[in-house]
């Protein structure tokens, strides 16, 4: 499904890319729920560095961690710990074309734990963001 969704958001014209994976893995959880996660962490992205790479980590045979990463500023590391927080936006205009509502990372956090699993965002060391969703393979039953 990764593959599917990277590819539909190239078709739209977004710089969206995915890093080969050694691995495959199969991942049982609510499909429209990760498309969800996944379609606000790539819009992040998107809005403040203009591109994102997806990585997919099977780590060991219980885990499965997906990265989106990107270019741009990163973000100030006291502001960190409020990303996920509801109305909480780093573009602080209420202009609807420079962001949206600050929801985005909070509903994406909430799904992920929905799932049974856990969202991190952190700056990357050479530059731009990382925002990691670890899940168990075996999922949550909904």
């Amino acid at each position: 499904w990764l593959k599917g969704f990277v590819a539909e958001r190239t078709e739209l014209g977004d710089a969206v890319t995915l890093l080969p994976c050694e691995r495959t893995a199969e991942l049982q959880v609510a499909h429209s729920d990760m498309i969800r996660v996944m379609n606000n962490l790539v819009d992040n992205a998107l809005r403040y560095a203009g591109n994102a790479t997806i990585t997919l980590n099977a780590c060991g045979s219980e885990e499965i961690v997906i990265d989106v990463l990107d270019d741009g500023p990163g973000v100030p590391e006291d502001f960190l710990h409020r990303m996920q927080e509801p109305f909480t936006r780093l573009e602080v205009s209420r202009s609807r074309d420079t962001g949206g509502t600050g929801l985005g990372l909070a509903i994406a956090k909430a799904l992920t734990e929905r799932l049974g699993g856990s969202l991190t965002l952190k700056n990357r060391d050479d530059g731009g963001f990382c925002a990691r969703v670890s899940l168990p393979k075996s999922g949550r039953p909904l």
